[in-house]
């Protein structure tokens, strides 16, 4: 998700070719992290925890991992922070302080997930607002028109009837 949210940030603020060496290295890290799921340098053991029956408990990887996961992040919102600072457009500055609200509110109560994989009794009830981010960002792509939705929504649907075509012949009898 870091890695995600901070190629989009790049993108917005068009800094993609400055920060290609950070975006290439987070992807690999990412992939990298993807695999080590499966081991338990990620996931030492799932157990109950608090009320949940099935919570997992820290590898020794994890904790690279919520580095990485908050430092990227972070990065991602001091972008947009100097981005919305540096502004002349009222409308820009506007939206760009929208997405840090978002991104802050989301990280911060994203966040209560990660205690209890330490054995610290904080339930993640806050994961609830992670959605909140997702509905801040999405009101401000639109309401700003930051992005151009309708050729984002058809490069979208391309893909998807590229992959529904690349996959039919597997599907017929």
């Amino acid at each position: 998700m870091p890695v995600l949210y901070f190629h989009f940030v790049s993108y917005l603020l068009r800094l993609e070719e400055k920060n290609k060496m950070i975006l290439y290295l987070s992807y690999a890290f990412a992939v990298f992290l993807s695999v080590m799921t499966f081991t338990p340098y990620m996931v030492k053991e799932v157990g109950r925890k608090m009320f949940f029956d099935f919570w997992p408990a820290a590898g020794s990887l994890y904790l690279p991992f919520l580095i990485w996961f908050f430092g990227l992040f972070l990065f991602s919102w001091t972008l947009l922070y100097f981005a919305a600072k540096n502004t002349s457009s009222i409308s820009e500055k506007k939206s760009l302080r929208f997405l840090l609200f978002g991104v802050f509110l989301g990280a911060v109560s994203g966040s209560t997930n990660f205690p209890l994989w330490y054995d610290i009794p904080i339930a993640p009830w806050g994961n609830i607002g992670v959605s909140i981010l997702l509905s801040v960002t999405a009101a401000a792509l639109i309401k700003y028109r930051l992005l151009n939705v309708k050729t984002i929504f058809t490069e979208i649907l391309v893909a998807i009837m590229g992959v529904v075509l690349a996959a039919s012949p597997f599907f017929m009898p």
